[in-house]
């Protein structure tokens, strides 16, 4: 089916994050953007034109987003006129809270995912290469080169196509440079296509240096009359109406409006200070705040935060509560997930729904400065630079990692969840928590270990046949970039319990893969496991540290008298194949000093170690192997391939 071949080209869903970002759209802002000359031209320029690249950049909440939304708006007008199939248009929203899965295969897979879906039939490149990936072990998604390869054939199918991508700031620095290189090679190779970014203004030289040195810029600062627009709405929609008048309501429009081009008209910080004033409950409280001056964004949030702490009751708590999973979580949590979290309490042994808040009162204890995307019902901070300024003050939190771990361990320690049985479909309907619970307990435990999250995890490890695994299809998310753990668990496509009867996952595993030194030590002392325990792939623990290239939980593991490096899976990857394929040097040497390790054994289709380091371009390891006398350097595959010949095949000239 069309759906599954989309989901498989990228897990990402932009077009419900546009649609969001539609809905909140206030009508007739931005239309002055739309009628600059730099916006005309990169719409209009011919084939091969440097304005063909557009960078918008403004200061944190200037409103970026919102003018990236007019462009996509003017973009559908005219896929209208050319009865929307002459014209492609894909966008993309980089997003902080979801850089593990915003990597550049997936986000230039979305970008070919929405292209795929504006035309009637999948093209048959595509399907072949879907069927191809079904056939090989594990169905694993496009890489980055195949993604390039179809993005130039279904791009030539268009008369012309508009890439949009907002919050470049907001991907992750270390894998910018990649991103734009991709997009440079789609500009390269489909001149009729037209990009637009979105981004703070010191990405600029980055963009310039990566895409193009003649990109067109245009810096983006609303207009007072999108302020006073703003301003209106928010006054139309005030429920304290008995709070204002018509005196203090031209006040409030002149001054802010006013204010905002002398604090670079930051849109945000508007918001936010309408919403402070209109929080207020008399006209004459509501005067006051209007003339508080504020000097940025940083002053406005500490002055939120201080309005939540003086809330009645249990909301600032819950306020604080609910600003520190969200901007803690590993990944945008959904509004069930928050809510299941916030209902556990640290040690309790089963659930209690009578205990779940209901997300409209986690949303007003934070005085909004959280907002739900009613399209993906995932749960935000208003702005990337509120997670900056909470990251800033990191006093607020405590120990937040290790308090959402605990969190994390009493949820899957809950009877409830114990019981379940081995096998199911999916995860139960009255547990949303339990996804995000088995994946991500460790990364917020290998961000802060306590003496009380330790204690729990190591009672939780040593009793694993219960563990739960929220296994689900990862596969277009999978990839080099991948989480360890998302990697192993990637061939199972429905949610399971892992047991040891079943999949004979150890606890061990389980803290090496989250690469937890302190817990793989501790568990080494208890014995409470074999080292050397295949799971269900034929995988030891020290396999895992080989795959996620963690050197001193390797390191710690070795020191283990009776670990055995000889063990191979149940595909014959051999730890020193895997090494060598890494390119990882370390472990490669030092596994080679072990007499056990053969250096020329064979996978299940021929493959040496040798082998594996000539096709992944690894020369440092070529030399290493080659050096020894005992490793033969015509040794063949199954298919009769010689690492010359595979360095031949794989273009590596040096290693030939």
């Amino acid at each position: 089916e069309k759906s599954t071949v989309l989901q498989w080209l990228s897990p990402l869903e932009p077009q419900k994050r546009h649609q969001g970002v539609s809905n909140r759209r206030l009508e007739g802002t931005g239309h002055w953007f739309l009628e600059t000359a730099k916006f005309q031209k990169w719409c209009k320029a011919e084939d091969g034109s440097v304005s063909s690249i557009l960078f918008c950049s403004g200061d944190p909440g200037a409103g970026k987003t919102h003018i990236r939304h007019y462009t996509l708006s003017f973009i559908d007008t005219l896929c209208d006129q050319f009865s929307g199939k002459d014209v492609g248009v894909a966008c993309l929203y980089c997003d902080f809270h979801a850089q593990e899965e915003q990597v550049t295969t997936s986000m230039m897979g979305g970008i070919l995912k929405q292209l795929v879906a504006a035309v009637d039939e999948i093209p048959e490149e595509i399907s072949n290469a879907f069927q191809k990936s079904k056939e090989s072990i594990g169905g694993r998604g496009l890489r980055l080169p195949d993604i390039l390869k179809l993005l130039a054939k279904i791009l030539a199918s268009f008369r012309q196509t508009f890439i949009c991508i907002d919050g470049l700031d907001e991907y992750a620095v270390e894998r910018r440079p990649e991103l734009l290189r991709s997009l440079q090679q789609v500009l390269r190779e489909s001149p009729t296509t037209r990009l637009f970014l979105a981004g703070r203004p010191h990405l600029k030289e980055e963009v310039k240096k990566h895409l193009s040195e003649s990109i067109a810029h245009l810096a983006i600062k609303p207009h007072e009359s999108d302020i006073k627009r703003y301003i209106n709405r928010k006054i139309s929609e005030d429920p304290d109406s008995h709070a204002m008048n018509s005196q203090l309501e031209s006040e409030i429009i002149t001054r802010i409006s006013r204010s905002s081009s002398d604090i670079a008209t930051r849109f945000l910080l508007v918001a936010l200070q309408i919403d402070a004033i209109l929080g207020e409950t008399s006209i004459h409280r509501r005067r006051q705040k209007l003339h508080q001056e504020s000097n940025g964004l940083h002053e406005v949030y500490a002055a939120t935060l201080d309005r939540i702490s003086r809330q009645r009751g249990n909301k600032p708590r819950l306020g604080m509560e609910v600003l520190l999973w969200v901007s803690l979580a590993q990944r945008p949590l959904l509004v069930s997930e928050l809510c299941d979290a916030l209902g556990v309490e640290i040690g309790s042994t089963d659930l209690n729904t009578e205990n779940t808040p209901p997300i409209q009162t986690l949303l007003g204890s934070c005085l909004g400065l959280v907002t739900v995307d009613k399209e993906t019902s995932r749960v935000r901070l208003i702005h990337s630079t509120l997670q900056e300024y909470l990251q800033a003050h990191t006093s607020l939190f405590g120990n937040g990692h290790a308090k959402i771990a605990e969190v994390c361990l009493t949820y899957l320690n809950f009877s409830a969840v114990r019981a379940l049985p081995v096998s199911m479909g999916k995860p139960p309907a009255n547990m949303p928590f339990l996804v995000y619970a088995s994946y991500h307990w460790g990364y917020h435990a290998g961000k802060q270990m306590t003496e009380s999250l330790k204690m729990r995890a190591l009672s939780f490890l040593e009793d694993y046949d219960h563990v739960s695994g929220s296994v689900i299809d990862f596969s277009a998310r999978i990839g080099e970039d991948g989480s360890p753990l998302w990697e192993y668990l990637y061939h199972y496509s429905l949610w399971r319990n892992f047991s040891r009867d079943g999949y004979r996952m150890s606890g061990l595993h389980c803290a090496v893969l989250f690469g937890l030194d302190e817990l793989v030590s501790s568990l080494m002392e208890l014995k409470c496991t074999d080292i050397n325990q295949q799971d269900f792939y034929g995988r030891t623990p020290l396999a895992h540290a080989v795959r996620c290239g963690s050197h001193s939980i390797f390191t710690l593991l070795l020191r283990d008298l009776h670990i055995r490096a000889d063990i191979s899976d149940n595909y014959g990857i051999t730890l020193l194949f895997l090494a060598a394929w890494l390119g990882n040097e370390m472990m490669v040497e030092r596994l080679l000093t072990m007499p056990e390790v053969s250096p020329n054994a064979k996978i299940s289709w021929g493959e040496t170690p040798l082998h594996a380091a000539v096709e992944n371009g690894h020369a440092n390891i070529v030399k290493l192997l080659l050096s020894r006398s005992d490793v033969d350097p015509n040794s063949k595959t199954d298919s009769g391939d010689t690492p010359f010949l595979c360095a031949s095949y794989t273009g590596r000239k040096g290693i030939v």
